[in-house]
């Protein structure tokens, strides 16, 4: 069965840093350089010393983009609506520049990157005549298990690639179900219970989740590695090749090319 063009939901970002210390005038320069892509600074406290290095210290944003900044990571969320849902280019091009800008910005403050982790969602929406079949065909496309589809609720299926022994690339398919949830609120209400067999149905379909991370790269050397500007480009690659072509044929066909995610990625990071 053929699948709907995509939706692009957005990109999560996790970047391991080498170093950041929690200085006010690094931080400075730091929100000087990323400023053309995130505007707004949200929080920016002073923590006390023994404060575990994982907790952010400043958080900055954009529009539909925040990103929260700590002395051993920094995160990023890019979530997509209107147009940028199913303009695939458009929001590959947007998530791109956020992350070519924070890249840069922990260049010009001297913070070099060890680890880089990106995950993407894809929704691939079925009509209202195929509202039933989405776990079928994840059963049918990606398994030799043979359910009947009147006795299958959910399933989904993952794999893991190996790429130019840097990059792991997990592909995860899966059936999704949107529910649209009525439920007056009254004055003084605090707490609003939402069960599972209220709300209607609005949207089903096949979801595509993507998760490309450098953790073999550390593996390998044994040692923390350093991510340049090429592997940034590699891993960006990639999401491309996902979005506009492996991943569209993974879920709908089960086939998968090794071949056409290593010529994406370009170089291997170093």
């Amino acid at each position: 069965m053929a699948l709907a063009a995509p939706k692009f939901l957005g990109v999560q970002g996790v970047l391991g840093l080498t170093e950041f210390s929690r200085d006010p005038a690094r931080d400075e320069r730091f929100i000087t350089a990323v400023r053309p892509e995130f505007q707004n600074v949200q929080n920016r406290q002073v923590l006390a010393p023994e404060t575990p290095p994982q907790v952010p210290h400043l958080i900055l944003a954009s529009q539909s983009s925040q990103l929260s900044l700590s002395a051993a990571q920094a995160e990023f969320q890019v979530q997509f609506y209107g147009d940028y849902l199913d303009n695939i280019g458009k929001g590959l091009d947007f998530a791109e520049r956020k992350l070519l800008a924070i890249f840069d910005g922990l260049e010009s403050v001297g913070t070099s990157m060890s680890s880089i982790g990106l995950v993407s969602k894809f929704h691939f929406p079925y009509g209202d005549e195929d509202a039933d079949s989405a776990p079928a065909h994840v059963m049918k496309t990606l398994t030799k298990v043979d359910v009947d589809p009147t006795d299958l609720e959910d399933a989904s299926v993952r794999i893991a690639l190996v790429v130019r022994n840097v990059y792991f690339v997990h592909l995860t398919v899966a059936n999704y179900e949107l529910r649209e949830f009525e439920q007056p609120l009254r004055p003084g209400m605090q707490n609003l219970r939402l069960r599972q067999w209220q709300g209607t149905v609005a949207e089903t379909g096949i979801e595509l989740t993507l998760d490309i991370n450098n953790k073999l790269e550390a593996r390998a050397k044994q040692a923390e590695p350093e991510v340049t500007s090429e592997g940034v480009r590699a891993v960006v690659g990639m999401l491309k090749d996902v979005a506009t072509t492996s991943g569209p044929k993974f879920a709908e066909t089960g086939e998968i090319s090794v071949a056409n995610l290593v010529e994406s990625s370009g170089v291997g990071a170093k």
